[in-house]
């Protein structure tokens, strides 16, 4: 595609990590700009850390926040905030070029779980469902949580692919 690329991805984050790190970055996104967003499992989350006194990702299996999960979290509250999150981003990137598309396609699935989700447009031409139903089927180390070089280069490749259908 010949673009310069920025990517703002953090290893481990939360959706809401990512949609508050397209509102930091929105005033420096323009009309030319391709946006690719990638959303991740519903269970990350940001939490206030008061220990660290800083919001921090939080994920299931960390023990420092395993307790918030014990107590606070579901698998509804999980899908609820992913749509708000994926809501949000549709519509603050409305104007903009961008796409969305997922590291999973499961959370999407398991929004037709609930009835309040069941009618919901989630697909449509800004959305790119990855193959296999995540681009985890790309990892070929199941030792590795994240794809290599050669796995990134290939997930580009489909979503370029979907883009310039």
């Amino acid at each position: 595609m010949n673009l310069n690329c920025v990517n703002n991805a953090k290893s481990g984050a939360s959706n809401d990590y990512i949609l508050r790190s397209v509102l930091d970055n929105l005033n420096k996104f323009n009309h030319n700009d391709l946006i690719i967003v990638m959303l991740t499992w519903p269970d990350r989350r940001l939490l206030m850390d008061h220990n660290k006194n800083k919001i921090v990702n939080a994920l299931p299996q960390n023990k420092y926040y395993k307790d918030y999960y014990l107590k606070y979290h579901s698998e509804e509250l999980g899908i609820l905030n992913f749509l708000q999150n994926f809501l949000a981003l549709k519509t603050i990137l409305n104007n903009l070029n961008y796409y969305i598309t997922f590291t999973t396609i499961e959370p999407m699935i398991l929004c037709r779980k609930y009835n309040w989700a069941k009618n919901i447009k989630l697909i449509d031409k800004r959305v790119i469902q990855p193959p296999n139903l995540g681009f985890y089927s790309f990892i070929k180390d199941n030792k590795r949580l994240h794809p290599n070089d050669f796995e990134h280069s290939k997930i580009a490749n489909v979503i370029n692919n979907n883009i310039n259908k």
